[in-house]
């Protein structure tokens, strides 16, 4: 068995396989989501704000395992999509196409933030709760300037 000697940005070899192999043989009940977590911490596995990548780890089982060299634990729960976000429904409730025209022949206009920060505001503060941008067909903006929808 060829083992890289960088694997998921990290230096890979016998040793690392040792330790992830053990840590799944010691620890059999564990979830994919703890193992994953505790493998994070063994390594000191960290972003620079000091945060676990156990995202980032669990990316490495997943390699692994398709390489043959470990079987994880079956998962328990399944996500709705891959990102863990449920699936857009359908094509966008919004017109396509762009409205033109003299803003006051289009007022009264009202303006809805619907951006990720505005999940947390309450539906009164707006009238009511925007839909998700990705029931709108619309994608988180870069930056930190909310996103802004016209109705």
């Amino acid at each position: 068995m060829q083992l890289p000697t960088i694997l998921q940005g990290r230096p890979f070899g016998p040793a690392e396989l040792a330790q992830v192999q053990a840590l799944i043989a010691q620890n059999g009940e564990w979830s994919r989501y703890r193992l994953s977590r505790e493998l994070a911490r063994l390594w000191d596995w960290r972003t620079p704000q000091g945060q676990l990548k156990d995202m980032a780890a669990r990316t490495l089982l997943l390699k692994m395992q398709e390489q043959g060299w470990i079987e994880l634990p079956p998962r328990r729960m399944k996500s709705p999509t891959r990102s863990g976000r449920p699936p857009a429904c359908g094509q966008p409730a919004l017109e396509p196409s762009p409205v033109a025209g003299l803003l006051k022949e289009l007022l009264p206009l009202r303006l809805h933030e619907v951006s990720h920060a505005s999940q947390k505001a309450s539906p009164a503060a707006i009238g009511r709760e925007p839909a998700p941008l990705s029931l709108l067909g619309l994608s988180q903006p870069g930056g930190t300037e909310p996103a802004v929808l016209g109705v």
